[in-house]
């Protein structure tokens, strides 16, 4: 066992639980509080927390592997463009989503589209999709657990699963967001910190880059593996995060449409770093430091081995937990108000807001450990629900989301049409045919676009409510 990075580790789990039941007595006092911490939150704080939810174990595990099997041009290229087009299109979501002062994402396109059906489908999409994804999340975080605090897999997993249950059953959306601010930081931290351990390690930039091409001259050239179609979807991917769930909540808990766009500036630098400069530096040192590494996705955690002391090493370990339980904590929240709020409340309006609330608290708790059942063992299935959820959720809800902002002709039918023949169009690309990693994105997303316009446009005209509804989103504050 690492006892100090042990020690760490768990005075971090129980800090995570401490906040949680420090802000317990906010999060119970409205719907407000619990969803959307009673659109109270600041810039920074919101700014490092859409960072952690955006970025979590996937970038600091997941893409750095990547970046070491297939070279760091696929990450620059997309993260390169999407930094660009993040803060752009950041620009065009926040400020109209905080404005619609709903709760969560079908809340918001059942008041656009004034359809209680649009609702409630969009509520069962997350509900399956968002659980399902979960799961490998906490086996990550109990294969991580497991390499820091030496004890079984299975104990880690469940470790880390109860502590954000606790957390964010009990805290709320006020939790969610305090925690979601310190991973951030901490995953921003160790991102910088690594990337200058190795560059100090090999002398700079040229020194580093010199070195990695003489034992990879392919390194900084496209991967013979990669189609340039996976190149294209990696880039469609990122609508994925502009209609998530769990970001789109980010959005609807900042004070105004001015904090709204100031925490998206802050993420997107943020984003930054973690995306372009690490991935281009960390997989580089990697390769001369532990060549031919039987498992990519270790690789941050094997260069914090190597370059730091034990007390930095168990603070960095924890920041890498924090990665996980970042991505995790926002998805229960997220499926908490789709069962809550967007389909409980619905089917049998009236509900008092204490039941409601405590209703939420429940949904976490029996989501959660559905979730860390699976994990235990994860089915073959579950690889497949990761696929759609990312993919998928973009193909559905990218421009019903984004048109219903912008475009006031869109209408419930061309919004179902959208939702619906892009999530199909999705499922059966992936199905049925072969197409390379991302691939499907480049077909399917685009595909919900069109149909949704040329749906729209040969139906009736959206009711007055809809338009009124979309053109109070842009009334300046």
């Amino acid at each position: 066992m690492r006892v100090t990075e042990f020690i760490i580790t768990i005075i971090y789990l129980v800090v995570c639980v401490g906040i949680g039941v420090y802000y317990r007595r906010d999060a119970v006092r409205s719907r407000d509080d619990y969803y959307v911490a009673g659109r109270g939150i600041g810039p920074w704080v919101n700014g490092f927390a859409l960072t952690a939810v955006l970025s979590s174990a996937a970038a600091m595990m997941g893409f750095l592997g990547l970046s070491y099997k297939f070279g760091p041009i696929i990450l620059l290229v997309g993260s390169g463009i999407a930094t660009v087009y993040f803060i752009l299109a950041q620009m065009l979501f926040v400020g109209p989503l905080r404005a619609s002062a709903k709760y969560s994402t079908s809340d918001f396109l059942e008041a656009r589209y004034d359809s209680k059906g649009i609702r409630i489908l969009t509520a069962i999409i997350i509900l399956i999709l968002f659980t399902g994804y979960i799961v490998p999340q906490l086996r990550g975080a109990g294969l991580v657990g497991e390499f820091i605090l030496g004890i079984p897999y299975w104990q880690a997993m469940v470790l880390a699963s109860l502590v954000f249950i606790v957390y964010v059953s009990i805290g709320g959306m006020w939790a969610v967001s305090i925690t979601d601010f310190i991973q951030g930081a901490m995953m921003l931290a160790v991102m910088i910190l690594v990337s200058a351990a190795v560059l100090m390690h090999f002398g700079g930039t040229g020194s580093l880059i010199a070195q990695v091409l003489a034992v990879q001259p392919g390194y900084t050239q496209p991967h013979p593996a990669l189609s340039k179609l996976t190149y294209f979807g990696y880039f469609f991917a990122i609508c994925f995060p502009l209609c998530a769930p769990h970001v789109v909540m980010r959005s609807l808990t900042v004070r105004s449409k001015k904090v709204a766009r100031q925490s998206a500036i802050i993420a997107a630098v943020a984003c930054f770093f973690i995306y372009y400069i690490a991935n281009y530096v960390i997989p580089a040192g990697g390769h001369l430091l532990f060549p031919g590494l039987q498992n990519p996705d270790m690789l941050i955690i094997r260069l914090i081995d190597y370059f730091f002391h034990p007390v930095v090493i168990g603070l960095f370990m924890a920041g890498i937990f924090a990665a996980m339980m970042s991505t995790v904590d926002g998805m229960l929240i997220a499926v908490s108000a789709a069962v809550s709020h967007d389909i409980i409340d619905r089917l049998k309006p009236g509900i008092s807001e204490p039941v409601l609330i405590r209703i939420a608290m429940v949904v976490v708790w029996v989501i959660g450990l559905i979730a860390m059942l699976l994990a235990v063992n994860p089915p073959a299935f579950i690889g497949v629900i990761v696929g759609w959820l990312v993919l998928g959720t973009a193909s559905a809800f990218f421009f019903p989301v984004f048109l219903g902002i912008w475009w006031r002709r869109a209408n419930k039918y061309g919004a179902y049409a959208g939702i619906i023949g892009g999530f199909v169009i999705y499922v059966i690309l992936s199905v049925f045919f072969k197409f390379p990693m991302f691939g499907e994105a480049v077909i399917s997303i685009p595909a919900s676009g069109v149909l949704m316009v040329l749906v729209s446009l040969f139906t009736p005209h959206p009711s007055t409510a809809e338009v009124e509804f979309c053109e109070s989103l842009h009334v300046p504050e």
